[in-house]
């Protein structure tokens, strides 16, 4: 891989209840790391585009400079541009990268310039023994401090070494980076695969395939062809459909039609709910059209696996009003300080949010279930302006402008709910819509004995059973990561069939 992650999920965003998926916003950094190979010195640039399910997207520029002090400077921009439902979306980020001339990693910058106008700042430094990291929205400022047990490397570095391992076919290697999206170092592991022949709009070009293995992804794989030199020709993520290839800046700069990518990853259903909040059971199928099934869904609580079949799982879930589906974790489960702890998108000690959660829970005091239930009730009704702009806007903003989707519903609830002390975490899944299945955010709070999912998109006690937890988060520092990947892993691959389900009190088989 090159030096960055292989999509920036902190930008990732999830539609209302009742809309299509539409992963506008991370889009834009699965552009970001196609490039770190591409410039083997100084005073250098390039152009790149990325298509999604082969159509077009974004554009990346990339440029190598020298520093007054002699440090190098990688600097990437890129903008992505795609609609939902007919709505235009445009975001851009761009990424600073410094090293020494050897190599040796000095600082990491990024802005993310989010739909609305709001920018997440992040800064690393790189000292001996330790990361320095820093981050804003503009409201609020947070930091932190990590050991560093292992040397890393940034852009430039991370091409040498590919160039100086000389692309022996079945050669194998490691390397450490900074994964913005994790806030932490990420171990990359790399497999030569061998040279190749690619076809461009210059003719053929012979370049040096490998295969990229971040630890951080739960062995996804990236592949890549470099020249021999080191300059990127293409990149390939496979389980996502997502190709960006180096071109002119001619091409780069030419206008294109933004693609609508919101009804792409609507997963059709065999069964239509017309009152999805009355399904107190659903036994579902699962499978994909490659990687594990068993690996897809959170279980435990009120998931399970109880069975398998020639391509998948059986998994049955039930809502999350009775004793036996309070939430996904157990009543023995010793709950972690991070589901208390504020962050850049979890202000819980903002006074304005302070004040909200204290309203929302007032008369509940001392009943955590009827807490929870307050705080998505009084979001559902604080979050009034439903649109498609907003990219994972953090809780003091949503607050501020009563705008977002059920991302940003789920942000304030959280928030709200640490506020009075109560831990939380985000869940991530899909929700049953007009005859399909969307992927979707909620909330889930610690009760005392297990996890009590709401969902304050909704504003109802409790979550339905066609609720389908695929992961939960913490948010720790801020981070999307894990929820995103939950989703970029299963986006167009993940398939459903519902085979029996218990709707209004009586038990109904699937056709």
């Amino acid at each position: 891989m090159s030096r960055r992650s292989v999509f920036s999920r902190s930008l990732f965003r999830f539609p209302l209840r009742g809309d299509a998926v539409a992963y506008a916003a991370v889009l834009l950094a699965i552009l970001l790391p196609a490039v770190a190979d591409s410039l083997p010195g100084s005073g250098r640039e390039a152009w790149y585009e990325t298509s999604i399910a082969g159509l077009r997207a974004g554009v990346i520029h990339e440029t190598v400079k020298t520093a007054a002090d002699g440090s190098l400077v990688t600097t990437s921009l890129a903008t992505v541009t795609v609609r939902r439902f007919g709505e235009r979306v445009v975001l851009s980020q761009s990424d600073v990268w410094r090293e020494t001339a050897n190599g040796q990693p000095l600082e990491y910058t990024s802005v993310r310039r989010l739909a609305r106008g709001e920018e997440i700042e992040l800064s690393v430094t790189v000292e001996t023994d330790r990361l320095l990291i820093s981050k804003s929205t503009g409201r609020e400022d947070y930091s932190a401090e990590h050991e560093l047990e292992t040397s890393l490397l940034f852009p430039l570095a991370v091409e040498r070494l590919h160039v100086e391992r000389g692309f022996v076919p079945g050669d194998s290697y490691s390397y450490a980076t900074f994964d913005p999206d994790f806030e932490a170092v990420t171990t990359c592991s790399v497999c030569v695969v061998g040279p190749d022949t690619l076809r461009t709009a210059d003719g053929p070009v012979a370049a040096e395939h490998i295969r990229v293995y971040p630890d951080v992804y739960d062995g996804a794989a990236v592949d890549e062809w470099l020249s021999e030199s080191g300059a990127l020709w293409l990149q390939e993520f496979e389980s996502l459909g997502v190709v960006t290839r180096r071109t002119s800046r001619r091409e780069a700069e030419r206008e294109f039609t933004p693609p609508d990518i919101s009804a792409e990853t609507l997963i059709e259903s065999n069964v239509r709910f017309h009152r999805p909040w009355l399904v107190e059971e659903a036994l579902y199928e699962l499978w994909l059209d490659s990687g594990v099934p068993d690996e897809v869904a959170v279980t435990g609580g009120r998931q399970q696996i109880v069975g398998r079949t020639e391509r998948g799982v059986l998994l049955r879930v039930v809502s999350s009003e009775g004793t036996a589906g309070c939430g996904s974790g157990a009543s023995n489960e010793r709950v972690s300080s991070q589901y208390l702890e504020a962050n850049v998108l979890l202000q819980k000690d903002a006074p304005a949010i302070a004040d909200a959660a204290r309203a929302a829970v007032s008369g509940a005091e001392g009943d955590p279930r009827a807490m929870a239930e307050g705080i998505s009730r009084a979001v559902a009704g604080l979050v009034h302006d439903r649109g498609y702009g907003t990219a994972f806007a953090s809780a003091t903003e949503v607050l501020e402008t009563g705008e977002g989707d059920c991302s940003e519903h789920a942000v304030l609830a959280a928030a709200m709910a640490r506020a009075v002390g109560l831990p939380s975490r985000l869940a991530v899944g899909l929700v049953h819509f007009d005859g399909a299945f969307a992927y979707h955010m909620w909330v889930e709070m610690w009760t005392g004995s297990c996890w009590y999912a709401v969902d304050p998109t909704e504003g109802r006690a409790g979550v339905d059973a066609t609720h389908i937890t695929l992961d939960v988060s913490a948010l720790g520092e801020g981070s999307v990561g894990g929820l995103s990947l939950a989703v970029l892993s299963t986006a167009n691959r993940l398939n459903l069939r519902v085979v029996e389900y218990v709707e209004d009190g009586a038990r109904k088989s699937a056709r």
